[in-house]
């Protein structure tokens, strides 16, 4: 834990604060921040660390990621980028169905192992005699139920915070009351914050700004029951109604939030991802594959969520006899879904595809220097077309080529604008596998073609710039809210 990181179950032991503090104060509530490794987590984390430069003080309140019990990775490297002077209060998690729910399956699995000397799920995969296959007993209707009745109450609007959020509210305000905090600011998702902001809003009086790294109802690719999706919409469009500001990372998603909810016009703004320009100016090659790289080599970083990285893997299949022949290395740092693990199995393409389990964010930086190109696989589906990943600005730093096998949208387009690389339709397996080939063949010749990079473009994403647009924000809402009492 962090020097600056405060047990506040006993907060109020804390000495008082200085009745006039020189800078004015922001509440900052982001579950979302050191040590989870997530790449919601940077955007988080560098507003606490720059806001101070713009006479903004961040108090941050996050969850107990350390007693979380949901198994999130941690990077406890994190914890040094947050300054000493930012107070940080963690909260413990809080969820009794969820609880409940892990008590009874514990209970069940070692009810099992008592009668049958193995755990249920053993016995349940073991085949019939005489089939060989599986035996599968369909579930009857009151298990299925039960079973959406407690995933709903698990979660009852927006997701698994709910309940810590709504416990959250009382420390909130006293926090808020001792810092004197002069506004609001909540990173969302998980959405639950955005309504515990709401409250705070409510029984303080201050100006809230609720910044979306991610879309909540309008995702594309999201399946809610009919009674869920009308709760959350009508949640989603109290949020866009009574916020004082929206904060959005990409002007799509602001058009659609202002189409969503009218009145939000001229109250959104878009502050998009970033990178930190300390992280690519220390002249360090980062490395990890000897002083001498032998091989072209291709890097993807972060999870490959769903089937994202299947286009990818069948290309390499289709031009293996090619690629081995010109060295072409693909490293998948941070794994893959259990499928591509068994398609890359299967085909035999363990010389060509290395898995990296997730690694710190610094790691994971200097990945992407050793490379000698980025990989950005997206889903081949709406979602896909309308977001981008926090990294893609951590890719333009690195100033090496991207190679995006993502349907045509907002990623491939800002890849385009900025000279970075080139979109790969995900359904054209072989033209993806036509250029890994000519990537792995002749590098220069690929360069020359497709990067040039808009270095005057790329100077905007650096986050210094952008936490100073978002100090403008505070100061806008700070000011507004003091002129109407």
């Amino acid at each position: 834990m962090s020097r600056n990181s405060i047990n506040t179950v006993a907060f109020e032991s804390l000495p008082p604060i200085d009745p006039a503090p020189a800078q004015r104060s922001v509440l900052l509530i982001a579950a979302a921040f050191p040590p989870l490794n997530s790449s919601g987590t940077q955007r988080a984390l560098q507003f606490a660390r720059l806001l101070p430069r713009h006479g903004w003080r961040p108090v941050v309140v996050t969850l107990d990621w350390e007693r979380e019990p949901l198994g999130n990775p941690l990077d406890f490297e994190l914890l040094d980028q947050v300054p000493a002077s930012v107070p940080t209060y963690r909260l413990p998690y809080f969820n009794p169905p969820l609880r409940l729910g892990e008590w009874l399956r514990r209970h069940r699995r070692e009810g099992a192992v008592t009668r049958h000397g193995g755990s249920t799920g053993e016995s349940w995969d073991r085949p019939l005699a005489g089939t060989g296959a599986p035996r599968k007993e369909p579930p009857g209707f009151l298990y299925r139920l039960a079973r959406r009745g407690y995933h709903f109450s698990i979660a009852p609007i927006g997701d698994e915070h709910f309940y810590w959020a709504w416990r959250a509210r009382r420390a909130c305000r006293a926090i808020a009351r001792r810092h004197r905090v002069n506004a609001i600011l909540v990173s969302v998702s998980p959405w639950s914050s955005a309504l515990l902001g709401l409250s705070l809003q409510r029984r303080l009086g201050l100006p809230l700004v609720v910044d979306f790294r991610d879309y909540w109802t309008e995702w594309a690719v999201r399946d809610r029951p009919r009674l869920r999706d009308a709760l959350e919409r009508i949640a989603e469009r109290r949020i866009l109604r009574r916020a004082d500001r929206i904060l959005c990372v990409h002007q799509a998603m602001a058009d659609d939030f202002v189409a969503l909810e009218p009145r939000l016009a001229g109250r959104c703004h878009v502050i998009t991802n970033g990178f930190d320009a300390a992280d690519f100016e220390d002249g360090r090659t980062g490395t990890e594959h000897g002083a001498v790289v032998r091989h072209p080599i291709l890097v993807h970083t972060g999870v490959a969520w769903g089937d994202c990285a299947r286009p990818l893997l069948e290309a390499v299949a289709r031009a293996r006899t090619e690629l081995r022949a010109s060295g072409l290395r693909v490293r998948m740092v941070g794994g893959l879904y259990p499928e591509g693990e068994r398609f890359i199995a299967r085909e035999g393409l363990e010389d060509l595809v290395t898995q990296v389990p997730r690694v710190p964010h610094r790691a994971a930086i200097a990945e992407m220097r050793a490379a000698d190109g980025l990989l950005l696989l997206l889903v081949n589906n709406d979602g896909g077309r309308k977001w981008y990943p926090g990294k893609l600005f951590e890719y333009f730093a690195a100033r090496r080529p991207i190679l995006a096998v993502a349907p045509q949208g907002i990623a491939t387009r800002l890849i385009q604008t900025m000279g970075a690389g080139v979109g790969l339709d995900p359904s054209d397996v072989p033209g993806i596998a036509r250029t890994l080939v000519d990537f792995a063949r002749d590098r220069s010749r690929f360069c020359d073609q497709h990067y040039a990079l808009r270095e005057d473009l790329l100077a905007g994403y650096e986050r210094t710039a952008l936490v100073a647009r978002l100090a403008d924000v505070l100061e806008q809402v700070a000011t507004d809210r003091m002129g109407t009492r």
